[in-house]
């Protein structure tokens, strides 16, 4: 299951399926409400479920009864690095990105970005490795493992780790 889809749940599904995805996420408890168009509706935590069972809402009830109706969101483009950084300064720790058409195309945790700037990059990774032999004889450099991951993989954890 990939990350948008640990944040998503469809209007149709139930509340006890939205308490079992809510503590699978753990720190990151927060769901967005979609409907079959992938349209986002709302958003939903443990503290909205909470507020609607003490409101007298029960586990029969639509998970649409529960949901804050106008999440905080940023549209799939636009430079929204003030409205992230409000967010963040917020302690938001999830936030959706959205196509025009409301669909939720990404998310934002900012847990594991820590600052988000508005670059693009390329990794320039050549050379023949010479110094390296015998060990770039049959993997290149960039792939060569230090630990568990290539060297490669650093630097494209690092430049996630930026928004990149």
């Amino acid at each position: 299951m990939n990350y948008i889809q640990k944040h998503k749940i469809n209007a149709e599904q139930t509340v006890r399926e939205a308490l079992i995805k809510l503590d699978a996420l753990a720190s990151d408890a927060i769901l967005f409400v979609v409907d079959d168009q992938n349209i986002l509706l709302g958003s939903l935590t443990d503290g909205d479920l909470r507020r609607g069972f003490i409101k007298g809402l029960g586990f029969e009830d639509s998970i649409l009864s529960f949901i804050q109706p106008n999440p905080s969101f940023v549209l799939e483009g636009e430079n929204a690095i003030a409205k992230l950084e409000e967010y963040k300064a917020k302690n938001f720790k999830v936030v959706p990105v959205l196509n025009p058409q409301y669909q939720i195309v990404d998310i934002i945790n900012f847990r594991e970005t820590t600052t988000i700037i508005p670059a693009d990059a390329v990794l320039m990774a050549g050379g023949e490795g010479k110094r390296l032999r015998p060990l770039t004889e049959n993997t290149p450099k960039p792939l060569l493992k230090v630990g568990d991951k290539p060297i490669i993989e650093y630097n494209i954890d690092r430049l996630s780790m930026v928004g990149i």
